[in-house]
């Protein structure tokens, strides 16, 4: 624990500060989640399947009215690991009115924290947050370490040091997320700005590769970036809703540039946005239009993580994981989406989506799937059609299936141009 004094500090602040509370009110509950995915390769002529069941018991006692304590556990089972024990959610919660209009809220201990985007980070952190509400503005600033959640649950993975980790814990990184929103700045549209910074604080003589190939070491160096975002959003008529956003990021990669390697600087970008029309009076439907771009670069070699061959570093990277499709889920960096869908709820306990997305690439550099060929020209990376059905049968019972199909582009390697299928079935019931 000699690495992580601040975060067993708080951690431990938080069990004493609950433990020497009154409690009053006490609820209790829980859920049972089952997710079941077959997928069928024809490139491979092969079946994969997965299964994973999760039980949760969560718990909240009531200190006061402003003050209270949240505790969840869970044990997931999981064909390839029979047994996973997590800490979920373990975190002391207040909430304090300084006048009529505006309220401090803060959180200690391990919670769930993400960008305004959701693809920046979203994950659990442990640490702190505070956050100032009021009509005009509202302000929150997150400080916490990743590094104490289990690696099997946790998302973040940036360096080949993240993904070739034997740790039973995630990346021992550190993170500071400061977000300011507008509402209704002017004329109905809202403002958000970001600024959220990482550090990698592993030693970096421990890292650094003896070869040219960081995949071929599996050790890389250490990545720290910064972003600095904004959104705007809001109505453009009627029903008609719009969104913009983007991130700017920058740090410092390890390169192998002319025979040695460096720490060059990463400059890159995230930007994306969308329409989206809703009628509630036409079955609730919702029909939506997304473009994403990832900035890429052409001069990585051998592989998409750590890449970088020459000089200025262009390729976009985000702290954590985001599933974009069933089938076909890249890292976010160097890569295009355009996606289209349209969603209806025939009944109230019944809801459809059909999504259709175009992948493709900005530049000829690598992505993340080691099945697009480092020779071919083509940018387009394939297509994805999802289609999906969620049922709430009742308030303590909800089941989803999806099914989607994967059309590789002429950027794949040719043996692996077959479609997958694949579909996935989710149960949870909560009590």
């Amino acid at each position: 624990m000699k690495r992580f004094p601040v975060v067993a500090a708080a951690i431990t602040l938080t069990l004493l500060l609950a433990g020497s509370l009154p409690v009053g009110a006490v609820e209790w509950g829980g859920t049972l989640d089952n997710t079941t995915t077959p997928t069928y390769s024809a490139a491979a002529q092969s079946w994969s399947f997965q299964q994973e069941d999760k039980l949760a018991l969560w718990l909240e006692a009531e200190f006061n009215p402003r003050l209270s304590l949240i505790v969840q556990g869970s044990y997931t089972y999981s064909l390839d690991r029979p047994y996973l024990f997590d800490v979920d959610l373990l975190k002391v919660q207040g909430r304090f009115p300084l006048n009529d209009s505006s309220v401090l809220d803060f959180s200690l201990g391990r919670f769930r924290v993400a960008d305004f985007s959701a693809l920046l980070f979203s994950d659990n952190l442990d640490g702190a947050q505070a956050a100032w509400r009021s009509a005009s503005a509202n302000l929150s600033l997150a400080v916490g370490f990743l590094g104490l959640e289990l690696q099997p649950v946790s998302t973040v993975s940036m360096s080949w040091a993240d993904i070739n980790s034997t740790s039973t814990l995630a990346p021992p990184r550190l993170l500071e997320m400061l977000q300011v929103e507008l509402p209704e700045l002017f004329g109905r549209q809202s403002l958000v700005v970001a600024a959220i910074a990482q550090q990698d604080l592993r030693s970096e003589d421990q890292l650094l590769p003896e070869g040219p190939s960081l995949e071929v070491t599996g050790q890389g160096g250490r990545l720290s970036t910064e972003y600095l975002g904004a959104a705007l959003r809001g109505p453009l008529a009627g029903a008609l809703y719009y969104d913009l956003f983007g991130y700017l990021g920058t740090g410092r990669m390890l390169s192998y540039i002319d025979g040695a390697y460096s720490y060059e600087w990463v400059l890159s970008g995230l930007v994306g946005g969308g329409v989206r029309y809703f009628n509630e009076q036409w079955l609730s439907s919702n029909a939506e239009l997304r473009l994403l771009l990832a900035t890429g670069d052409e001069d990585f070699a051998d592989s998409f993580i750590e890449g970088n061959r020459g000089g200025l570093a262009t390729a976009f990277s985000s702290i954590s994981q985001t599933e974009l499709t069933l089938l076909f889920s890249p890292r976010l960096g160097n890569l295009i989406m355009a996606e289209a869908s349209y969603s209806l709820k025939p009944a109230a306990v019944y809801q459809t989506l059909l999504k259709a997305t175009v992948f493709l690439r900005p530049t000829l550099g690598p992505i993340s799937d080691a099945r697009v060929d480092p020779a071919s020209a083509s940018l387009y990376l394939g297509t994805e059609i999802d289609l999906m059905a969620r049922l709430r049968l009742f308030s303590d019972l909800g089941l989803a299936f999806t099914a989607g199909v994967f059309l590789p582009g002429g950027a794949f390697q040719t043996s692996y141009r077959e479609p997958d299928f694949g579909g996935r079935i989710e149960l949870s019931f909560s009590y």
